[in-house]
């Protein structure tokens, strides 16, 4: 089961060197429920792979071709609101120099928790009603 997929801006019209990346997402205990609808976690922890993604029009296709795990972040059970955080430095430097497209990431349950029936936790999106718990990708650069 995929999570979610975002589309991130590294600003590639500058070429600099990346120091350190983030992609931090908002968790408020609210799961993916049937339907396109939200329902509470049920109090499970989470483990959460993060790939890159490789289908370029990815929000349009039925089928998203993605790359290897680069990042990986878990949340404990019973975890209270908080961010979500992903390593991703080599992965916005490949961005950036041009050695990957960018096509966004996407964020699933790692395998072997990925079920049918098993949700996952529903990420505010960039079109979030509430700014504060939008995506956020912090790239920090060679001055």
């Amino acid at each position: 089961m995929a999570i979610g997929a975002a589309l991130l801006d590294v600003g590639g019209s500058v070429r600099r060197e990346v120091v350190t990346a983030e992609l931090s997402l908002w968790y408020d205990s609210t799961c993916v429920a049937p339907r396109r609808r939200s329902k509470p976690c049920d109090g499970r922890g989470f483990d959460f792979g993060l790939h890159p993604i490789f289908t370029p029009r990815w929000s349009t296709e039925r089928e998203v071709e993605y790359g290897p795990q680069v990042g990986f972040a878990s949340l404990d059970a019973l975890a209270p609101p908080k961010w979500v955080v992903w390593d991703v430095t080599d992965l916005a430097a490949d961005w950036l120099s041009g050695g990957l497209q960018n096509n966004g990431v996407l964020v699933k349950l790692v395998d072997g928790e990925e079920d049918f029936a098993v949700t996952g936790p529903l990420f505010p999106s960039s079109r979030s009603a509430n700014t504060a718990t939008r995506p956020k990708l912090t790239v920090w650069y060679v001055p």
